[in-house]
């Protein structure tokens, strides 16, 4: 028998082993080419986090190293990373090489001064606190102020809940992260047609429920503070070739262009002198668990609130009774949480509200963290009682350091104290001023809830925890 015989016998169906010949060939390319991105990413990725890890934990013996990486990520940013906006509103190469600049020279005594206030700040985040009752607070809202910013990037949602609006990633001075958070809209106003998730997230908010939460001694929020970024000066040198994408240059003006979630269209920035305002919140160098999550526990976070909540009247422990058995609101310092949240939401009329709670090996663990304030104030002519009042009127509990807190206002009105407060900002004025008229309306209904729960209970003793 011949060998083609042979062959004939065995009954191979040549097209298809050809096919499975040549697809397995195909993978195998496929995975070598994959690999070699991957070990690619990865080695970009490794000494990003070697920078960020030398900067931000004091390892000062590659200085060099680390102002040859910022360098050489600036001097890659090339004017094509931006585009030219003309009069038709068509975009072409941008041509002004002047964008293109080196990054500032690498000053060692200002990395230090840098570094021990953002050191000073993450030592003082413990379990009861971000940070204490300190005159040092200023010099790190002041740090975030001023502090030369090395790296801008945007805040991509593969690394972190960007949220409804674009935000940006700095990098300071001294290894700091922070969250700039760029002025779109009219500074303070309130959001058209009484709806909070309309258009852009505000910068003014951010800083202004942060000094409020401060006046009430809730300090859980990571500081946050005015700022005005030169987009030519300060941003562009630092900036990656990701966010030079969102520079145009437009009417000869250079612009930023953002897009949100729950807006028509684009919307470019065009400041006057490439100065933009906007909010710097610190970056909290802890792992973080996110709690709110609707339609779960609170009645301002859940698309049910109407039904599930507006037909609930005063003082009938419903919100009392469910939430305790839903984790980690079991523990009671996590229950006695959201009646802090309640006051805070109530007077900024916030249905935006996000806490979380620290999740790592630090002094820090278990401290119940707010973060993004961007739809506070949004609106000053309309108050909630039923929904963010609910864990107030329905259980009649309160702390009695938040109590005796709002007792001090009594006489001193808190829209004056926040006024005042919001003065030593760099962007004051912050709010209009009817939003300071909104605050003092509000806190006359959350004294009188008070009154109305003591005289239900017998007195203030039986309400204050």
């Amino acid at each position: 028998m011949d060998f083609f015989t042979k062959i004939k016998r065995m009954r191979i169906n040549w097209p298809i082993t050809l096919l499975a010949s040549l697809m397995a060939v195909l993978l195998v390319i496929q995975i070598i080419s994959l690999n070699g991105r991957l070990l690619s990413q990865n080695k970009d990725r490794s000494r990003r986090d070697l920078y960020e890890e030398e900067v931000q934990y004091g390892n000062r013996a590659n200085v060099e190293s680390d102002q040859d990486f910022i360098n050489t990520g600036s001097n890659n940013i090339h004017p094509r990373n931006s585009v030219n906006v003309n009069s038709q509103g068509d975009e072409s190469p941008l041509v002004d090489s002047t964008i293109s600049k080196p990054c500032p020279a690498y000053n060692q005594e200002v990395v230090e001064k840098y570094h021990n206030i953002w050191m000073w700040a993450n030592k003082n985040i413990n379990s009861d606190e971000l940070y204490p009752d300190s005159p040092e607070v200023d010099g790190v809202l002041d740090a975030l102020h001023k502090a030369p910013i090395v790296k801008v990037d945007i805040l991509d949602l593969d690394n972190f809940e960007a949220g409804t609006s674009g935000k940006w990633i700095l990098t300071l001075a001294g290894g700091q992260k922070a969250v700039f958070k760029p002025l779109m809209e009219k500074m303070g106003e309130p959001k058209a047609h009484g709806y909070c998730n309309y258009g852009y997230e505000m910068p003014s908010s951010e800083i202004a429920a942060w000094r409020l939460l401060r006046l009430l001694d809730i300090r859980n929020a990571p500081y946050a503070v005015g700022r005005k970024v030169n987009l030519r000066t300060e941003i562009i040198p630092a900036a990656t070739p990701k966010f030079m994408r969102k520079l145009v240059i437009k009417e000869d003006h250079l612009c930023y262009r953002d897009k949100c979630r729950y807006c028509d269209k684009d919307t470019v920035a065009c400041p006057a002198g490439d100065l933009l305002p906007g909010s710097v919140v610190y970056w909290l160098p802890r792992k973080l668990h996110m709690h709110t999550k609707p339609p779960d526990y609170t009645p301002w976070s859940t698309i049910q609130r109407d039904r599930i909540w507006g037909s609930i009247g005063f003082n009938n422990k419903t919100f009392c009774n469910m939430i305790p058995k839903i984790p980690p609101y079991g523990n009671p310092e996590y229950f006695r949480d959201l009646f802090d949240f309640a006051v805070f939401d109530y007077l900024t009329y916030h249905y935006d509200t996000k806490h979380y709670t620290i999740a790592d090996h630090s002094e820090a663990h278990g401290l119940t963290v707010r973060l993004d304030h961007g739809r506070t104030f949004c609106v000053h002519r309309k108050d909630e009682d039923q929904v963010f009042l609910a864990p107030i009127y329905q259980c009649c509990t309160i702390r009695r350091k938040l109590f005796e807190k709002l007792q001090e206002f009594k006489e001193n009105k808190l829209s004056d104290a926040l006024r005042d407060a919001l003065k030593e900002d760099p962007l004051y004025p912050i709010l209009v001023e009817q939003h300071y008229q909104a605050i003092d309306r509000r806190y006359n209904k959350i004294m009188d809830t008070f009154d109305k729960c003591a005289q239900a209970q017998k007195g203030y003793a039986s309400i204050l925890l």
